[in-house]
């Protein structure tokens, strides 16, 4: 009886094990693919980024689900990744899911979180919800002043009537890839000095570099 036991829970620990580094595999994987998107992106080519941000959201989605999820792939800055490619993959739901845990984590300090929920809301026709994050965004303060001059646009015309959702969120996606384009043109002197979390080599280096270590004396690719 007790090497039953015995040999039950060493199949359990294998298959927890197993199950734990295929999803470290799938973030390591999407990871990968949000790179890649992200030069794209970054150069204004947004149709051939979502082909990668598609293959991205299909490896974070793996990873989301497993049974335990791998514990990279909870951390704020992997899924703030794995909300931006749900978003351009279409995977609107999945993006809310994402975004909100990674606004539990962080709050205002993840404000990509509430800037791509109410994108995802807006597309799901959501007009409180988007309103909601949208307002959610400006109080993150957040220092991006296109996307943040977009957002205050957006609130002043939904209040009035004045657009409608779709136009809202087509909107917020342009300020959005003009302000990313913006911080990456603009990060490209040694000299340039920003928070170590926002760097080429930090957890958020989307937010200032067009890939991890691009921008200022080396590459990875």
């Amino acid at each position: 009886m007790k090497k039953t036991i015995i040999c039950t829970l060493t199949v359990i620990l294998l298959l927890v094990a197993a199950g734990g580094a295929m999803a470290g595999a799938n973030t390591r994987v999407g990871d990968k693919n949000f790179e890649r998107a992200w030069r794209l992106f970054t150069s204004k080519q947004g149709d051939k980024a979502n082909d990668f941000f598609k293959k991205a959201a299909d490896s974070y989605g793996l990873a989301l689900q497993a049974d335990p999820p791998n514990r990279t792939a909870l951390f704020p800055s992997s899924l703030l990744k794995a909300g931006i490619s749900f978003y351009y993959a279409g995977r609107y739901k999945e993006c809310l899911d994402a975004m909100e845990m990674a606004h539990r984590k962080e709050e205002k300090k993840a404000w990509e979180a509430s800037l791509y929920m109410a994108l995802s809301y807006a597309r799901l026709d959501n007009r409180e919800k988007t309103i909601e994050t949208l307002e959610q965004f400006n109080e993150t303060m957040s220092s991006q002043r296109r996307i943040t001059a977009a957002t205050i646009a957006q609130l002043q015309k939904l209040d009035k009537n004045e657009t409608t959702l779709e136009e809202t969120a087509a909107v917020l996606e342009h300020a959005t890839m003009r302000q990313f384009v913006e911080n990456t043109t603009r990060n490209t002197s040694p000299r340039n000095i920003f928070p170590a979390k926002e760097q080429c080599g930090g957890g958020y280096w989307w937010r200032q570099n067009a890939s991890p270590c691009s921008s200022l004396h080396f590459r990875w690719d």
